[in-house]
């Protein structure tokens, strides 16, 4: 089936194997692909699956398929499932015929009134209308129909099991098993197990039918109903059951005797199968617990093994109860076995085992021994070879005396044996679980009745069963050990961690999920989470299985991912405020500013924080522009922290404090062995890490040219691949670029490419200097003396009126940056008694003198009476080549003599730059 299907009918043509179809829909919807959940449906109401079917049909509106995509496949399961007034309420306002005709055949095999398939060529109609015919009487009519039918696929297999059937009603025995053996080989070719069991109903009349054939017709139908009863138990409809009651009394009570026999030894060999697998799945766990491997898929393993031997077990007890040869001491058999599968632990099973093995048969004692593995049975030096776990009836000691040299080897062989003297003679059964090796024996004196083979089948029928239980006891006992293991686990996860089933109600959750939705575990367990108030909307996380995605609850915002698997889904649950604080620390900060941080009345200034405002509610690339100092980068936080993206991570990278050779792996990370020296997980860039929030590429001015085509693919593709993979990670963050250079003359001389200036100035900012102004300076003196007043905790301090005139006329070339750094540098060298500052540093009456724009030198050493601290001097000195060369690192650190790596580490120590 596909999106297009417009009704049912595609489904039953195709002839490709429905397990196939079933995994293939079920894979594509676990991968997203919603609409793939009708495809599973569909293939599944065709195998019988009915509540696997339900179930994504349930899915499947929840998520949002339209209603009229949805009406055909419940059409479809409804008549699969024998449900007609399903069928009918799902039928779609404007139905096929084909529809139409399974609604028909829905009321046909329930008996209702049933409205008659509409007339045309459609196959499905047309199988309809053979199959009315039949039931009204007119079967050469209905054969004839049949016969002008050749499709493929599951309707394929209808009509040629109709057409057996239709021709055993007009007494062509040959050509009805011939019909009905070519349906049986299209079906198994398409797997579908209901379809078989009723193929195989048809087949067990037909025996009944057949006189020529070899054995008796009788015996020949009942191995028939056998094969069908399976089949139809796990996945027929209530129709088929009553069907198959009516053919069991038919056929006579003697040939399914011996066909439930049969199934009796084939349920033991089930219980053994499921008993192996067990032990093997429970042994590669403990082996993989002790390589430190994660075992939680093992253990889930584990669990549907457990489950398949707990249905093994079931089968077995149901074969027993059907099986009708000699009645009481069978009927003694199946309780034997029902109460040793209501024990739940090892030692209760202990006890009670040898009891129920004398109340089977009787006899004079009985004894579940366990035999030691650290010597051989049987040892002449060893006291006590054997270990005795419990005993009923008399004294086993002179029987186990007797028969002790040949325990081991009756172990070892697998098989009951009648071991003793004639006058002692004993049953010897082995129980080879899983932990222990263990034989029961029971002794029963010749003189009364002595043993026979049957009771040693009797006797073997239960230890198999005893086996079972051992095993189903030592797994539920592995699975209780993990459940309190991931539990403790669970509770070490500071996160919140939530399981919920398909009815999305809460199955485990722990201590931090409790907390965070403000309830209590108790008050939470087996609740269904759209009935707690307020968390409806945790529940449609789940079922879109959200990666980490606010959700806003009453009483906390939550960051949530959610995985959905076949029992459910599992939430991780987290505070978004702690999501956040943790996303900083990891990508290098936040986005301390607002615009409410920058301060200024100047109308140039004005305008520019308008214009950012806009931009901030927009995704486009933002350049700002301007002189070193003038707060480019508090911008920039301000607009990343006053739009949508505010609260994802802000990520900044100053181009030109990066090596050249190190810049690409900065941005765009690196993979393990990219290169020499690289870290073995490998490295996420800048790009990666800032996610879906802003990154910016501080003074991208100072790009070297190679690295600029590699920019404007990555900005122009929305992808970025580390260096050394082949993964295209896509890029989600804005990109906001600053400058102090003149990008367009970088343009003219070559610098800089045109096509990535044009790339980035999307949005152009461009921030006025301090000295264009003025008017507001005396504001930004006031709030940087308060906010060293507030870090410092001293009283604040004011420059004098005088003081403040003289700053006002400064240039200042190292603008706000510089005026900060003055600042607190100037309030720091005030006494603690003294709240005004009187006297202007020398170096801004230097240049006031100067009542120059160009950069002075250096202010001359200071008085005798003043002396500075080094770091001062040094700090005033990088300062001072920098605004010197307008930013040019490479010549500032010519002039002062140093390396450029040097003045690099100066920048980032001081706090030079934006």
């Amino acid at each position: 089936m596909s999106g297009s299907m417009r009704d049912g009918s595609e489904t039953l043509l195709d002839d490709e194997p429905l397990p196939a179809r079933a995994e293939r829909g079920r894979s594509r919807a676990e991968a997203g692909e919603t609409a793939a959940l009708l495809d599973y449906a569909a293939a599944s109401a065709c195998r019988g699956e009915h509540e696997e079917a339900a179930r994504a049909i349930r899915r499947a509106r929840r998520s949002g398929i339209a209603e009229e995509r949805i009406e055909p496949v419940a059409v479809l399961a409804a008549w699969r499932a024998g449900d007609a007034a399903r069928a009918r309420a799902s039928l779609p306002r404007q139905p096929s015929a084909a529809l139409r005709a399974m609604v028909s055949l829905a009321e046909l095999e329930q008996e209702d009134e049933a409205t008659p398939p509409p007339e045309g060529g459609d196959p499905l109609a047309t199988y309809a209308r053979a199959r009315f015919a039949m039931a009204e009487g007119e079967t050469a009519r209905a054969l004839e129909g049949l016969d002008a039918i050749h499709v493929a696929g599951l309707l394929g297999c209808l009509v040629e099991r109709a057409r057996g059937e239709a021709r055993l009603r007009l007494g062509d025995v040959a050509g009805a098993r011939d019909a009905l053996s070519i349906a049986v080989w299209q079906i198994l070719s398409l797997d579908s197990p209901d379809e078989l069991g009723r193929a195989y109903l048809a087949m067990a009349e037909v025996e009944s039918r057949d006189i020529d054939a070899e054995g008796r017709p009788r015996d020949r139908a009942a191995e028939w109903l056998a094969r069908a009863h399976e089949l139809l138990q796990r996945h027929g409809t209530a129709l088929d059951q009553a069907k198959l009651r009516r053919l069991f009394r038919r056929f006579g009570r003697r040939a399914i005797d011996r066909l439930v026999e049969g199934d009796l030894e084939s349920r033991i060999e089930g219980v053994r199968t499921a008993r192996a697998r067990l032990r093997d799945r429970r042994g590669a766990a403990d082996e993989a617990r002790q390589r430190g491997i994660n075992v939680a898929e093992l253990e889930a393993e584990l669990s549907a093994t457990l489950d398949e031997l707990t249905e093994a077990e079931e089968a077995l007890v149901n074969a027993l109860e059907g099986v009708l040869v000699d009645r009481d001491r069978m009927g003694r058999l199946v309780q034997a076995a029902r109460r040793l599968y209501a024990l739940e632990s090892a030692p209760e099973i202990d006890v009670a085992f040898p009891r129920l093995a004398l109340e089977l048969d009787g006899g004079g004692c009985a004894a579940l021994v366990m035999l030691r593995r650290d010597q051989p049975v049987g040892r002449a030096d060893d006291a006590r070879p054997l270990h005795v776990v419990s005993t009923a009836g008399g004294d086993p000691t002179l029987v186990l005396e007797a028969i002790a040299p040949e325990l081991d080897d009756t172990f070892r062989s697998g098989q009951a044996r009648l071991l003793g003297e004639e006058d002692l003679r004993s049953a010897v059964i082995p129980l080879p679980t899983t932990l222990r090796e263990l034989v029961l024996v029971v002794q029963r004196p010749t003189k009364r009745n002595p043993l026979g083979g049957e009771e040693v089948e009797r006797l073997s029928v239960l230890a198999s069963v005893a086996v079972a239980v051992y095993d189903r006891a030592r797994g539920a006992e592995a699975l209780r050990e993990a459940a309190e293991r991931d539990a403790a686990i669970l509770e070490t996860i500071r996160d919140g961690i939530l399981a919920l089933d398909e009815t999305r109600r809460v199955r485990s959750i722990n201590r931090a999920a409790a907390a965070l939705l403000g309830s209590s575990r108790d008050d939470l367990l087996g609740r269904v989470l759209d009935e707690r108030s307020g968390l409806g909307a945790l529940a449609d996380a789940a079922e879109r299985e959200v990666d980490d995605e606010p959700v806003t609850l009453p009483r906390v915002e939550l960051l949530v991912r959610a995985r959905r698997h076949p029992g459910g889904s599992v939430l991780m649950l987290r505070e978004l405020a702690s999501a956040q604080q943790l996303a900083q620390r990891l990508v290098g900060g936040a986005a301390r500013f607002s615009f409410e941080d920058l301060v200024g009345d100047d109308p140039a200034f004005r305008r520019v924080l308008a214009d950012a405002r806009r931009a901030a509610a927009s995704d486009v690339p933002i350049l700002i522009t301007g002189e070193s100092g003038t707060g480019k980068e508090l911008l920039a936080q301000a607009i990343h922290h006053g739009s949508p993206r505010g609260r994802e991570p802000f990520v900044g990278l100053n181009v030109a404090a990066i090596p050249r050779e190190l810049l690409e792996s900065e941005l765009f990370g690196y993979e393990a062995g990219a290169f020499t020296g690289a870290r073995a997980r490998g490295h996420a860039g800048k790009f990666e890490l800032a996610g879906r929030g802003t990154l910016l590429l501080d003074e991208i001015g100072d790009m070297p040219f190679d690295m600029q085509a590699k920019m404007l693919r990555v900005l122009q593709e929305r992808v970025v691949q580390r260096l050394g993979g082949t993964r295209e990670l896509p890029i989600r963050a804005r990109i906001v670029a600053t400058t102090h250079r003149d990008l367009e003359k970088s343009v003219d001389e070559g610098s800089f490419r045109l096509d990535l200036y044009y790339r980035l100035r999307v949005v152009h900012l461009k921030l006025p200097p301090l000295r264009e102004r003025r008017g507001d300076i005396p504001r930004l003196i006031e709030r940087h003396l308060a906010i060293y007043a507030e870090r410092t905790r001293r009283p604040p301090v004011r420059f004098s009126d005088a003081v403040t005139r003289d700053l006002v006329r400064y240039d200042w070339p190292g603008n706000i940056r510089e005026l900060a750094n003055l600042v607190e540098g100037a309030a720091s060298l005030v006494a603690p008694d003294v709240d005004v500052i009187e006297e202007l540093p020398a170096f801004v009456k230097l240049r006031n003198v100067q009542h120059s724009s160009v950069p002075p030198p250096m202010p001359p050493a200071a008085s005798l009476g003043e002396v500075r601290s080094l770091e001062a001097i040094e700090r005033e000195a990088f300062a001072h080549a920098l605004a010197v060369f307008d930013g040019n690192v490479a010549a500032a650190a010519k002039a002062l003599g140093v390396a450029r790596g040097t003045f690099y580490a100066k920048i980032q120590r001081y706090g030079l730059r934006d």
